[in-house]
């Protein structure tokens, strides 16, 4: 049984089932490697990393952009009308053309045109998941207590650091020092 429900995620439907489940189960994590991918391909380009960094962000950002691929011709595979699946996801065809055009050296208007695409996919991935029955007023309680939550973490953060800031009223070493010897002169004095 196990194995008939796993084949529906590979068996091509007339009515698009199947698209449809692959799209609804793999939404959430193309959505977040969307966001992710946003950061991996501008990183190497907007911060001064070692080389070896530079590496790591390249093979993430190969990773991430082969999981596009997977993703988008699985969902090819699957749509039971093909041509207007391409019509409909041209976004998501532009992410997975745009790194091949890498050697031609225009990579620093290919990795902002990626980086914009990969944020457009976030985005639709987030408004199709938006209208899911339900996610609205969940997505409104996480937002407001998000919100909170950021507000009271700056307060805080803001207190301890104005009182690491703020001048003390209180004498320096200096003025202590000079009272001392006052006290010391007044108590000689009364001897």
């Amino acid at each position: 049984m196990v194995r008939s429900d796993f084949g529906k995620y590979f068996r091509r439907t007339p009515d698009g089932s199947s698209y449809d489940l692959v799209e609804r189960t793999l939404e959430p994590a193309m959505f977040v490697l969307g966001v992710l991918f946003i950061p991996v391909v501008l990183g190497p380009w907007l911060a001064d990393m070692s080389d070896e960094s530079k590496a790591a962000f390249e093979a993430l950002g190969w990773a991430i952009w082969l999981a596009f691929v997977v993703e988008y011709g699985w969902r090819f595979y699957l749509a039971p009308r093909r041509v207007q699946m391409g019509r409909n996801h041209k976004l998501d065809l532009v992410i997975i053309l745009f790194p091949l055009l890498r050697p031609l050296r225009v990579v620093r208007v290919v990795r902002l045109v990626t980086a914009a695409s990969g944020m457009g996919r976030a985005v639709a991935a987030g408004r199709r998941i938006g209208a899911r029955p339900g996610f609205q007023p969940f997505f409104m309680t996480v937002a407001m207590l998000m919100i909170v939550g950021i507000a009271g973490l700056s307060m805080l953060t803001a207190s301890i650091a104005a009182l690491f800031v703020q001048e003390d009223d209180e004498p320096g070493i200096d003025e202590l020092r000079a009272q001392l010897d006052r006290i010391e002169a007044l108590l000689a004095a009364q001897r």
